[in-house]
């Protein structure tokens, strides 16, 4: 798992230097940033342990379907996020799957903040993202 985020992470920063370079390279973009991209976007997931599984192991469970849940969630607010009056990311989309790849890598990257354990088990997770750098990527692809 930790390879495997890092390998995401890792691309994801591939990406965003190739994309600061060729945005060195165009005009200059006099779009001021939205006021979406200033914010943290954050999500929470809850996690139950499966059947017939206790100690350690629910709690490894636990985590790991609260996470998968906050981040789904995140990746659903993200996706919603109106990036133009008419346009939401999920629309802009659509027709690219580069964008759409490099936005899912985005979301995978997002930063657990908090894991709450409650008493009948299950687990809550918080995962949170600056939208910063998802704009820059976008601002490279719609200047295509």
């Amino acid at each position: 798992m930790f390879i495997r985020r890092m390998s995401l992470i890792l691309a994801l920063l591939c990406f965003i230097c190739v994309s600061v370079i060729s945005a060195q390279n165009a005009p200059p973009d006099d779009k001021p940033i939205p006021e979406w991209a200033t914010e943290m976007m954050t999500a929470t997931g809850v996690g139950i342990p499966p059947d017939q599984t206790y100690g350690d192991e629910a709690k490894i469970a636990s985590e790991r379907a609260g996470k998968v849940e906050a981040l789904r969630n995140l990746a659903e607010k993200i996706y919603g996020v109106k990036i133009s009056a008419n346009t939401t990311l999920n629309d802009f989309i659509k027709d690219r799957d580069e964008v759409k790849a490099v936005t899912d890598v985005f979301i995978a990257s997002a930063e657990v903040t908090d894991t709450r354990y409650l008493s009948d088990g299950s687990v809550e997770v918080d995962v949170a993202c600056n939208l910063r750098p998802l704009w820059e990527i976008l601002k490279v692809f719609r200047n295509e």
